[in-house]
């Protein structure tokens, strides 16, 4: 570690930094003084910089004045050799130059669709250096006093407010304000020709939005005013700066970056459009919030390495939930964020490359690695459970103390636990170290001795016969709908109840980051009572049965007959995980000779929502449309309900068809028109030809629409070819791969065997929702058929079967067997 971190002894105070920008030629020269305090005597000075920053001069010009030499070491450091031993300020000149690229990282160019050109930086974790020399580490925090100069049709935005700006010729130069106290990676500049839409925020700051077209930001503006006052009451803290800038960024590949006061979003986080997807507005709007929580939460506090990146991320992911569940209440936020991120982060907890929240960066290279669900959603789920623990007030004056005590400095995770050990518990320290320090998270098995005692085993989701233990937090409720409270922290213990109970459901309203696995004595018992449950714990234990299920621990008749007593059921959540659940058992190849009973089984599932709300009656919460619309479309599509495709096919016609439920229009035709129908609408519409190829279950029709666009060179074909690569698209895999393996066997032009063949593997490669026996026997099948006449794609193909992961819960013998006895009985 101590060979990629600098000396800590050697530490900048402010930089002076000047650019000018060449927009046309995509570079910039700069200039640079850097004041920097030496707290014991040196005569080497180590600083960060890295292609394609250019260093064309380094001079010392305070105390002395000196020309300095240089050279580059390990891990994108520089080694200054000063010309005596020097301790306390010095203050260094350095010349440079940037050649920009397309590479979002450091400070680079891009461009628009209409290929307008903007200049912007992106600089976490590390990429500060690519810019300007500096000390790019989170705990150099120094102040930053900036000044650009660009041509006069460009216009540039900063951290700060500009001071001063004034023609140098056709250009334009851009004196701004000095920034607080805070590290290179939070330092951002713009050089754009976007509009701008403002407004102010009862805290009395300017608010501005910046984009090449703002008519569909207004919705992010108003709410990026909302969420800045909410914070200044949340924190306890005034926002501490005079602006807030949401710029919005062509193609940038991550959602933002929270830049102080000048946050950037990839352009479509900012912008809500007519008829886009019910889900993605907000998903936009927890971005918008996660950002500006960063103000605070990373900004003014930040973490002393990125070993601790959790107390920005994982915080921030937290607070953007409770800051929506304020403002905008028809989301239901808190049950998106069971499924967005606790299970996201359950799911990722089990996998082989998991960590823990709190991981060592001992190569710089791979920092950029820890930005995953770990850091954001297990930190948040940890934390949310943390403040259901504590609780809500307690955990809030904690907060507040830690950031009035640390603003402007850097912490680590155990100076949080401290600081709310002294509104909660001396031992909270203990209690969270193995949530943070340790990977995976327990598994709870719950076994009944009588109606007034309960045995709990705990084991580690990676390894039953791990010695990891956890301090897990549990709250749980009884047949009465009690609640009750338990620090389990051994092996095994039981709780013994004061009132008996036919059942008890742990983790209640799904709080805490744990699996909870019972008898089926207690699990029958449960689903008895399950219209009692919230929402929130509805969907705990149907994640937790589905997951159990999947990796074998579990039977699918207990998966099963839990989602016929739920039955019916209205909550998006619920309606779309039971969906995933379906289109498993629907997409498998060796379950089509029962597709009649799983049809009749999805009708029970989803054809209450039709009889209670069919086309005209609409709730009043946020996730209807989409509940809605997952409904209708299993009833179509997998249930051939003929009664509700006409309906919505009827309603299409007449204009009257919701925009949310459109989309079961070209399921509805699917289902009720004949194929010469759809073949033709399939060669005159590019947007039904791309659902055929994302949602058709017959591989010839698929087959058909590749062959027909085969040979265009449009941006139709071009959108057919898009699917091809964008394996997250396409619900069918199967189907769409069992169509690419028969359309490669018969395909002449090259170019067209390329596409096909590098598709196949793509899809192979990274996405796991096909039937792996199926589709393995369909490429050795294919294989065989050409070993003779065309071997190079016998080759090939035979090397894709070789590479099927037959991984599926759906796909073994014995699930197989399973399910059918099921639906048998």
């Amino acid at each position: 570690m101590s060979d990629i971190r600098l000396p800590q002894h050697v530490k900048p105070t402010y930089y002076a930094i000047s650019l000018e920008y060449f927009m046309r030629e995509q570079y910039y020269t700069g200039t640079e003084t850097v004041t920097i305090l030496i707290e014991t005597p040196s005569k080497i000075i180590y600083m960060h910089s890295d292609s394609p920053l250019v260093i064309t001069d380094i001079a010392i010009v305070y105390p002395m004045k000196s020309g300095l030499s240089y050279f580059p070491t390990n891990n994108d450091k520089m080694c200054i050799e000063l010309p005596t031993e020097i301790e306390g300020e010095i203050k260094i000149k350095i010349d440079f130059e940037v050649k920009m690229d397309f590479m979002v990282k450091g400070s680079y160019v891009c461009s628009s669709t209409n290929r307008t050109l903007m200049a912007t930086t992106h600089f976490e974790p590390i990429y500060a250096r690519k810019a300007f020399p500096c000390f790019d580490e989170p705990i150099m925090k120094a102040r930053f006093q900036l000044n650009v100069t660009a041509d006069d049709d460009f216009f540039v935005i900063s951290n700060m407010n500009y001071t001063e700006k004034k023609t140098l010729g056709s250009k334009t130069a851009y004196k701004f304000e000095e920034t607080p106290l805070m590290p290179c990676y939070l330092l951002h500049w713009t050089v754009c020709k976007h509009n701008q839409i403002s407004i102010v925020a009862d805290c009395g700051v300017k608010i501005s939005l910046y984009a090449e077209n703002t008519d569909f930001s207004h919705d992010f503006l108003e709410l990026a005013k909302s969420s800045l006052d909410f914070y200044n009451n949340y924190f306890g803290i005034p926002y501490p700066l005079q602006k807030l800038d949401l710029i919005s960024v062509f193609k940038l590949k991550s959602r933002a970056m929270e830049n102080w006061g000048s946050i950037t979003f990839a352009d479509y986080c900012i912008e809500r459009l007519p008829n886009e997807d019910l889900q993605l507005f907000p998903r936009n709007c927890r971005t918008l919030c996660h950002e500006i929580s960063h103000m605070w939460f990373g900004n003014l506090v930040t973490m002393e390495w990125w070993t601790h990146l959790w107390l920005n991320e994982g915080f921030a992911r937290f607070i953007e939930y409770k800051c929506l569940n304020i403002l905008k209440p028809r989301f239901k936020i808190w049950l998106k964020f069971l499924i967005d991120v606790w299970n996201f982060a359950m799911v990722y907890d089990v996998q082989k490359n998991t960590h823990s929240i709190e991981v060592e960066c001992d190569d710089p290279n791979r920092i950029e690695e820890i930005f995953d669900a770990i850091s954001y959603a297990k930190g948040a789920s940890v934390l949310r459970m943390l403040e259901d623990f504590i609780g809500e007030e307690q955990f809030l004056n904690g907060i507040r103390k830690y950031l009035n005590v640390y603003k402007w400095k850097n912490t680590t995770t155990d100076m949080l636990w401290e600081v709310l050990a002294e509104f909660s518990f001396p031992e909270l320290g203990e209690i969270m170290q193995c949530w943070t320090r340790q990977a995976g998270f327990p598994l709870i098995t719950v076994k009944k001795i009588d109606d007034l005692e309960y045995k709990l085993t705990q084991y580690s989701s990676l390894a039953q016969n791990s010695p990891l233990l956890w301090h897990v937090p549990i709250k749980f409720i009884a047949d009465d709908l009690s609640v009750h409270y338990v620090l389990f922290k051994d092996k095994s213990a039981n709780i013994k109840l004061e009132k008996p109970s036919k059942w008890i459901k742990l983790n209640f309203k799904t709080m805490g980051f744990y699996r909870s696995i019972y008898s089926d004595d207690v699990f029958y018992e449960i689903i008895k009572s399950i219209k009692l449950l919230s929402a929130e714990d509805r969907y705990g234990l149907l994640d937790d049965c589905i997951q159990f299920y999947m990796s074998t621990k579990s039977r699918f008749a207990c998966l099963a007959d839990l989602i016929v007593s739920m039955i019916p059921e209205y909550e998006y959540i619920i309606v779309k995980y039971t969906s995933e659940v379906t289109t498993l058992l629907w997409e498998n190849e060796y379950l089509k000779q029962i597709s009649h009973k799983l049809s009749e089984f999805f009708t029970r599932i989803y054809r209450p929502f039709w009889d209670e709300y069919k086309l005209d009656k609409v709730d009043d919460y946020y996730d209807f449309g989409s509940a809605r619309l997952i409904c209708y479309k299993n009833l179509v599509e997998k249930c051939k309900d003929r009664e509700v495709a006409w309906n919505l096919i009827e309603a299409k016609d007449n204009g009257s068809l919701s925009t949310e439920l459109e989309p079961c229009y070209f399921y509805s035709k699917l289902l009720c028109a004949s194929n010469e129908e759809l073949y033709n609408l399939s060669l005159e519409n590019i947007n039904f030809a791309c659902f055929i190829m994302k949602n058709s279950e017959d591989s010839e029709l698929i087959k058909y629409v590749l062959h027909f666009y085969r040979l265009f060179d449009t941006p139709e074909a071009l959108k057919i070819k898009e699917i091809l690569y964008d394996s997250k698209e396409s619900l069918n895999s199967t189907f769409l791969l069992s169509a690419m393996i028969k359309e490669i066997q018969i395909a002449q032009e090259t170019f067209y065997i390329n596409t096909l063949a590098s598709s196949i593997k793509h899809f192979i490669t990274n996405y796991w929702r096909f039937d792996g026996i199926f589709i393995k026997q369909e490429l050795e099948d294919a294989s065989d058929d050409l070993c003779e006449t065309k071997p190079v794609i016998s080759n090939f193909l035979y090397s894709m079967a070789e590479s099927v992961e037959i991984t599926a819960k759906f796909s073994s013998n014995a699930a197989y067997n399973e399910i059918l006895l099921y639906f048998a009985n």
